[in-house]
Parts: C-alpha cells; structure tokens; sequence
C-alpha cells in the first residue's frame, strides 16, 4: 500500500500536470502577433487655435506620407500614403473616441481610434510676453504646446500637441502615443496673433507614434495560472 507521503506527492504531481495543460490551452495562438514599433507620418496642415486642418483643408481629412524612421509593424510601409482625420484641439476633447482617425493605404486593416487629446502643459503668462529664445507657452484651453527656438539669424518657433489611442488588428489591440510637431519662421506670439484674426497659420508636420501592445485577458490569466504552477512544482520539490 503507498504511504500517505507518496499518495500525496503524485496528486501534486497529477495537478501540476492538469495546471500545465490549462497553460498551453489559454495560451494565445502562436501565429497572434500584436502591433508594435514606431511610425513617423508627413503632411501639411491649417493650424487654429482650436483645430488641426490636415491638407488639402476643407474636406474634414488630410493626406500624408509614411516617413523614416518607422520601425517594427510599420517598417515596410515607409513611402506609402494615408489619411487622417481632422481634429479639435479645444478642450476638454468633444467628439471622442474617434474610429478610423488614420487610415494607411496599404495597411487597411490597422485601426486607429483616438481616445484623449492632452492639454497643453506650458504657462499661459509668456503667451502675451516680448518674443526671445527659450519661451514656452499654452493658450487658454488649448492642446497647443508653443516654444520660440533660434531660426536662421532670427527666432521661429515649434507647435505640438499630444493625443493617445488605440490600434487593433484583428482581435490584436495595441495602445499608442503620438506627438504631432510643426514648425514656423516666426515667434509663437505673432502665430497666436495670426490665429487670434481668424486666420489659421499654414506649415508642415511630422507626428510620431509609438504604438506598444496590449496584454489580453488570456495572456494575464496564463500569466496568474503559470505562477500558480511555479508553486505546486516547489511543493513537490519540498
């Protein structure tokens, strides 16, 4: 007749192979490979206090170009095109989530949903200040993020704003940021002046995305239920 000791040591054994197998069924399918990497898009847009107007303007979307560097899912679409949607910068964000704020052209089935515009972080005080080198500034309520930097012999400037999202392929989810950054021959005080007319100030951009998966509830439970495993085979051990 075994001793209890034995008896005892084969069902943790015998669980421990039960748990193993409910391991490799939660697992998620070998082929499933999540979006990740960088992509760095071009274009032009109309740029308002309370909108981003990606060209050509008017139509509610733009046009742009898949730049280097783009790495990792986006390697291969370097010099392909897509569209993106128009945004409202005001805040707080109205309009969101956004679905399909990027189409790629030759990855239809990437799709980007917005999710948050951030607010502006730089003081509101230098917005109103004599132009120099180093200033940064907010307007009220705005996304917009200003900075006067040297440009030739004079001072330009550099406008950002920032948003987050979602990109899902398939059943795939990945989470991404991105940071959409243009750039003007002038202080950031006589673009918000031009802005302050009603005229929306015209320039190229550039925005990058770093888009990083999403862990799927399987890959979390895997993850509980391997601990789980790491533990009975430790009991067994002892």
């Amino acid at each position: 007749m075994p001793t209890p000791s034995r008896v005892s040591c084969s069902c943790l054994r015998l669980r421990a192979l039960f748990v193993l197998a409910l391991l490799l069924v939660l697992a998620p399918p070998a082929g499933a490979v999540p979006l990740a990497g960088q992509l760095s898009i071009v274009g032009s847009l109309w740029l308002s206090a309370g909108a981003a107007d990606f060209a050509p303007a008017g139509g509610g979307s733009g046009s742009f170009s898949v730049a280097l560097p783009s790495t990792g899912s986006f390697a291969g679409l370097v010099g392909t095109s897509g569209t993106i949607r128009d945004l409202d910068l005001t805040l707080p964000p109205a309009g969101l989530p956004i679905a399909n704020v990027l189409v790629l052209a030759a990855a239809p089935s990437f799709g980007f949903r917005l999710t948050d515009i951030h607010a502006g972080a730089f003081p509101l005080a230098t917005c109103f200040a004599p132009p120099a080198v180093g200033q940064t500034c907010t307007p009220p309520l705005s996304a917009l993020q200003l900075s006067n930097v040297p440009f030739g012999a004079g001072l330009g400037s550099v406008v950002s704003f920032s948003v987050d999202g979602t990109v899902q392929d398939g059943s795939d989810v990945s989470s991404f940021s991105a940071v959409f950054t243009a750039q003007f021959p002038i202080a950031y005080q006589h673009v918000l002046a031009t802005m302050a007319s009603g005229v929306p100030v015209a320039s190229s951009y550039s925005a990058v995305f770093q888009v990083v998966p999403v862990p799927e509830a399987s890959t979390l439970a895997s993850l509980g239920i391997g601990v789980a495993l790491l533990g009975l085979v430790r009991r067994v051990r002892s």
